[in-house]
């Protein structure tokens, strides 16, 4: 089982804000109120509330004891067999939900147009291979935002997060990707979902309003 769920945010205001909070588990609810800025904290409710919408379709208990720390601290669920994952960038926020564990990623391509600031990046966060790999396509911009995207995804689903080294994430061997694009041709994103365990067969990805 591999799911993807992918929701537009909406920026709210101040009464959608409390209404939408009242309906969290108390550490999101936490979590958003040391959010400075009205977009930054609408999309962390944004996750909060898809997360809530994943679980109660799965018939799990949103609520704050379904929840433990695994490790590296990285919330998971006290259910067997089944991880999430959430990640928000823009005006998207996406959710994965398996069998085995997952992690999510989601970026916009504009983060990834200046040339200079890319071949800087580029040199410390991909391997030999994917760096000429990189090369052979001329640096194009997308498949660096997609060399990002799947190792961000991979050390999600490790619990490592950022403190990872990414140059040290292979992401071309021994490990499963599946990659949704979204956006207009002006405003492009890219969604990175990754397993350990070969899932694409089973994958669904699901769009909200």
């Amino acid at each position: 089982m591999l799911k993807l769920y992918i929701q537009p945010v909406h920026i709210l205001c101040s009464e959608e804000e409390a209404l939408s909070l009242s309906l969290l588990v108390e550490s999101r609810r936490e979590k958003v109120r040391m959010i400075k800025g009205e977009e930054n904290r609408s999309r962390s409710i944004a996750a909060g509330l898809l997360l809530r919408h994943m679980l109660l379709e799965e018939q799990i208990p949103y609520a704050e004891e379904s929840f433990r720390l695994g490790e590296h601290g990285k919330p998971r669920l006290k259910k067997d067999g089944v991880f999430f994952n959430l990640s928000h960038a823009g005006a998207y926020v996406a959710g994965a939900l398996s069998d085995v564990p997952v992690g999510v990623d989601v970026e916009q391509q504009n983060r990834f147009l200046q040339e200079t600031r890319n071949r800087k990046l580029a040199k410390r966060v991909l391997t030999e291979e994917e760096w000429n790999r990189w090369k052979e396509t001329g640096d194009d911009p997308q498949e660096l935002l997609r060399f990002w995207t799947r190792k961000e995804s991979y050390v999600k689903m490790t619990g490592e997060g950022m403190s990872k080294a990414f140059g040290t994430v292979d992401t071309i061997h021994g490990k499963y990707y599946k990659e949704v694009p979204l956006g207009t041709p002006k405003d492009r994103y890219l969604i990175s979902v990754c397993t350990r365990e070969d899932r694409t067969c089973d994958f669904v990805c699901k769009m909200l309003d």
